[in-house]
């Protein structure tokens, strides 16, 4: 019937949005260049620190790599110590699907608000499910996919970085499963934050 979800009405009002958050400039600046800034920083460091033969970090050598695998004790000192730092950037990025999706939202639902595009949406046809699907699709495709970038970006760079028994101790199934399970949950927890902010507000800043 009338009530019944229609999927052109959503994939209408999602176009719209996405269209009209492109030329924001300072949108992008937060959501995808700063999530890549931290990221590369922290690759450096993680894979310069360990290198660095004047470095002593014996609180992260041995007793944190005691805590891991047996493959993860058997590389080297400065592997074992690559392999901790990198762990605890999977971590790191978690705060990226959150950042992402929050900046994208508040945009998404103050534009509407200094556009005043919001009523006259509001009298069409779409109900309120509908339009609350289109923007939380809005924010949170995005947000996910931008965390997922930003991963492959990272796996790309330790995979010609790290050796091969490195490598499988930082992609490891639990790593796998924070990025393509949590990550999508922590963006919707980004969204939500996001529309209760722009709410009471009309500046994205």
């Amino acid at each position: 019937g009338s009530r019944a979800v229609n999927a052109g009405r959503i994939r209408a009002v999602v176009l719209k949005d996405w269209a009209g958050l492109l030329p924001e400039r300072a949108l992008g600046a937060t959501s995808v260049g700063v999530p890549i800034l931290l990221v590369a920083i922290y690759l450096g460091l993680a894979l310069y620190i360990p290198q660095a033969n004047d470095l002593e970090l014996p609180s992260i050598d041995r007793p944190a790599a005691e805590a891991l695998t047996p493959v993860v004790e058997a590389l080297g000192r400065s592997d074992r110590m690559q392999v901790l730092l990198l762990r605890q950037m999977l971590l790191m990025l978690m705060v990226i699907p959150e950042l992402a999706t929050m900046a994208i939202a508040t945009y998404s639902v103050i534009g509407e608000k200094r556009a005043r595009s919001l009523e006259p949406l509001l009298a069409t046809p779409i109900t309120t499910v509908e339009l609350l699907a289109a923007k939380s699709l809005v924010a949170g495709i995005p947000g996910v996919a931008i965390t997922w970038g930003v991963f492959g970006l990272a796996a790309a760079v330790l995979a010609v970085a790290l050796p091969p028994a490195a490598l499988g101790t930082v992609f490891d199934t639990g790593s796998l499963l924070l990025i393509l399970v949590i990550a999508p949950l922590v963006a919707l927890l980004g969204l939500s934050l996001g529309v209760i902010a722009s709410a009471r507000t009309s500046d994205p800043r």
